[in-house]
């Protein structure tokens, strides 16, 4: 007698999908602008650093507004605030599907007295669950809380100037990082992993600035921004929120 291989699949492949979101935006330097810094070639390096300035800075706010936007909308990277969740639908395909397809999320309380156990504990949820966060994401209240309370485990040391000094310049929780954000939703902490939520760029739209042209019916020169991409979630399971 031969043993028989089990011909029944052993398990079902999935797809998510994410569509490209397009940025477009024009920077314009008029003839007026040009003549006034003729002759001054870092002048007008200069005139055409702080356009790009000002134009990218635009596009990046307006990106972080949409991270955090309370639904996802139609032509907008993906919201963390409807992606990290334990139910409902993301990228074409529903939680109620696949069980493995939400996030963790903890209902946290006052910070003074639970919130490093809220920490310890979604944290170490994600990480039996295979995922590993790696930066953490919330809002510079929440933010000065973790702060208050590391702050406290603080060493002295001798120093030849003798200036006495606290706080710190940057914060990490079990190796993540903490970073804090204008836009980030009030009273929220996202633990998100970089390793399965990404942000999909186009090489044909990478935050590009081509070479300025001339424009047909008038005297100036326009650079012609695009950004073509999408936050990428593929493993929802490696991201949690702890709500306060």
């Amino acid at each position: 007698d031969y043993d028989s291989y089990d011909p029944s699949a052993s398990d079902t492949a999935l797809i998510v999908t994410y569509p490209m979101v397009n940025k477009i935006a024009s920077l314009v330097i008029s003839w007026e602008e040009e003549r006034e810094v003729a002759g001054k070639d870092h002048a007008m390096y200069d005139l055409i650093a702080h356009k790009r300035m000002v134009l990218l800075n635009s596009v990046l706010d307006a990106q972080a507004t949409d991270l955090f936007a309370s639904t996802q909308t139609t032509a907008k990277i993906s919201s963390l605030v409807p992606s990290v969740l334990a139910t409902g639908a993301l990228g074409g395909l529903n939680q109620s599907t696949d069980s493995d397809w939400a996030s963790t999320v903890t209902t946290g309380g006052s910070f003074a007295s639970q919130g490093m156990s809220d920490m310890l504990t979604t944290y170490g949820t994600v990480v039996n669950a295979g995922g590993e966060p790696d930066v953490i994401i919330t809002t510079l209240a929440v933010n000065n809380f973790y702060h208050l309370e590391v702050d406290p485990d603080v060493r002295y040391a001798y120093t030849p100037d003798m200036v006495a000094g606290r706080g710190w310049r940057g914060l990490e929780f079990m190796g993540a990082k903490i970073v804090h954000d204008t836009k980030a939703t009030s009273g929220v902490m996202y633990l998100i992993s970089t390793e399965d939520t990404f942000l999909s760029v186009d090489s044909a739209g990478n935050y590009d600035f081509p070479p300025f042209i001339e424009m047909p019916l008038q005297r100036a020169k326009i650079s012609k921004f695009a950004f073509r991409g999408n936050l990428i979630f593929q493993r929802r399971k490696s991201n949690a929120k702890i709500t306060g």
